[in-house]
């Protein structure tokens, strides 16, 4: 993100006040959108940035299998909303009944504005997961959570299936919070195996 003014770096400290609970959700996306702002940063940074992304392979194909087949995807993300989008593009992101993420607002100008923070991140992923086994009455077993990340640890709490793939400062081998490991995934058809086992 050092393109749109926050270095790496910054962005471990702040995590680092955010889990020592120094700063709140809300506090570090103060700070983020302060940076950000100061940088310039602008609806087009934010699709150049997009377009570098590289998708592990099959992602488009196991999708739209997945929506066929009627099973509901979701994404809960500590990321840009409408990064997540520019990424996928239209088509993908409608396969999504949900895409619950920070968001960014900007003017008429496409510069930013402001970032809303989502309640979906940390702790609040496994409140939404929650909220989706009562909206839905689906059993938590049936669920499966794909993550990668410290932050997708608390769902274990919700007692769905959980899949960690290509792990990012989280101990995969942890067993209490993740039940199955893909430690270097290629293709997303990678995942199947453990979506229909559940």
């Amino acid at each position: 993100m050092f393109y749109l003014g926050y270095d790496v770096s910054e962005c471990e400290k702040y995590h680092r006040q955010f889990s020592n609970n120094e700063i709140t959700h809300d506090e570090w996306c103060e700070i983020t959108e302060k940076k950000f702002i100061e940088a310039g940063c602008n609806r087009k940074h934010l699709k150049l940035l997009a377009q570098r992304v590289k998708l592990v392979e099959d992602v488009e194909t196991v999708i739209y299998d997945l929506k066929a087949k009627g099973i509901m995807l979701y994404i809960l993300s500590g990321s840009i909303k409408q990064y997540i989008e520019y990424v996928l593009g239209p088509a993908i992101s409608k396969c999504f009944t949900e895409i619950k993420a920070n968001r960014f607002t900007f003017d008429d100008q496409g510069n930013l504005e402001g970032i809303i923070g989502t309640p979906y991140d940390f702790e609040g992923k496994a409140k939404f997961v929650n909220k989706i086994i009562n909206e839905k009455g689906v059993i938590a077993k049936d669920i499966l959570y794909v993550g990668n990340s410290f932050n997708d640890e608390f769902v274990y709490t919700t007692n769905v299936e959980t899949l960690c793939i290509n792990p990012r400062g989280t101990d995969f081998y942890n067993n209490k919070i993740w039940h199955n490991y893909i430690r270097k995934m290629e293709s997303l058809k990678e995942i199947l195996p453990y979506v229909y086992d559940t």
